[in-house]
């Protein structure tokens, strides 16, 4: 993960970006310490990784969110170009690109994703991205 344009030093963008950072290694377990027990995680309407209700606590979203995507996708990097911190809310502008492992299309797709940091810990994420482009580009 690469940060460009990160002005702000408050504690939730670098809980944030340490989130980020720990998905850029690869290392899920570090990555999952940031997000609280209880965590809340909105995947954009129309995401394959989308379920009938938001995701709640870091298991579920190991499972039905990150383990998946990694399946999906090969060399996966997240670039955040804007990183925003407005007090325990944190919004990232920025772009996935990878490679589809199905049909091998590489991609560059925007995104915003909206942060919530309570007491320490990222309490609540919601994504916002283009899930059409994305659904094709893995067929």
């Amino acid at each position: 993960m690469t940060t460009i344009g990160s002005a702000d030093a408050s504690p939730a963008v670098h809980i944030v970006e340490a989130f980020y950072a720990a998905l850029a290694d690869r290392d899920l377990p570090t990555a999952l310490t940031r997000l609280g027990d209880s965590v809340v995680w909105h995947e954009a309407a129309g995401m394959p990784y989308e379920g009938p209700e938001p995701y709640r606590g870091a298991q579920q979203v190991a499972e039905h969110v990150l383990a998946r995507i990694t399946a999906d996708v090969d060399q996966l990097t997240l670039t955040n170009r804007e990183v925003i911190g407005l007090g325990t809310t944190v919004a990232c502008l920025g772009a996935y690109t990878g490679t589809a492992r199905h049909s091998r299309r590489q991609f560059t797709l925007p995104y915003l994703h909206v942060w919530t940091v309570t007491g320490g810990r990222i309490t609540e994420f919601r994504q916002y991205t283009d899930t059409a482009t994305y659904k094709a580009i893995l067929r």
